[in-house]
């Protein structure tokens, strides 16, 4: 979440574990997050990730070299690791196996010039002696995200401070409301009261929710 508020484009293959955690702190800090799917874009994998790639739609994009129809299969996700890698400033390996599709990404990465970090990993488990290997060979350490943030030359965005003096703020401090009910709450055009909801949300001020409802944050 750190990353996204700090401006970063999560880039992850909407897998289990790390990747689907990756693009929901994405999307709990608002930014863009991109998916790069080992199928069609109508073949979701894994399956329990649809709503997942539905949020990830909506803010960011789904992408695929797969025409529609074609299923995920053992070869297609170390092929698509290349364009997690090409769309990428720098690769953050989080946890990987001395063979796991995650060393792919890594080739790819630095065969294409770019960066490559790592979080270091207790020596006695499997999923960490990938990662630990990359430190030991020269890869960046990352400690905190602050840290990462701060290899990569950006700014931490503080969390903004809601204005409670905007009308719209004040009625959402304490329920979930459509923009038509806060149209009439306030008396306003509904035009500029959707207008002015799309700003805020933006801003990062309030969410909207399934439904239509919107919320503050």
């Amino acid at each position: 979440m750190s990353l996204s508020r700090a401006g970063v484009c999560v880039v992850s293959g909407l897998a289990r574990g790390i990747d689907g955690e990756a693009h929901r702190g994405a999307l709990d800090g608002r930014s863009p997050t991109v998916a790069v799917m080992g199928g069609g874009l109508d073949m979701i994998y894994p399956p329990e990730h649809s709503s997942l790639a539905e949020r990830v739609a909506e803010s960011g994009c789904l992408v695929s070299e797969y025409p529609p129809g074609t299923k995920p299969a053992k070869y297609t996700f170390p092929e698509r690791n290349r364009i997690i890698s090409g769309l990428s400033k720098a690769v953050v390996v989080v946890e990987a196996g001395e063979r796991s599709g995650t060393m792919i990404t890594v080739g790819t990465a630095l065969d294409q010039g770019r960066e490559v970090f790592a979080v270091p990993g207790d020596t006695d488990r499997s999923s960490s002696r990938g990662s630990n290997r990359l430190l030991r060979d020269g890869a960046g350490i990352v400690l905190s995200p602050e840290e990462l943030i701060e290899e990569l030359g950006l700014n931490l965005i503080s969390e903004p401070v809601p204005c409670v003096s905007d009308p719209i703020l004040s009625a959402l401090q304490k329920k979930q409301s459509t923009a038509e009910q806060i149209s009439l709450t306030l008396d306003a055009d509904p035009a500029g009261i959707n207008t002015r909801l799309l700003e805020l949300e933006l801003q990062g001020l309030v969410i909207r929710r399934p439904g239509g409802l919107y919320s503050g944050v």
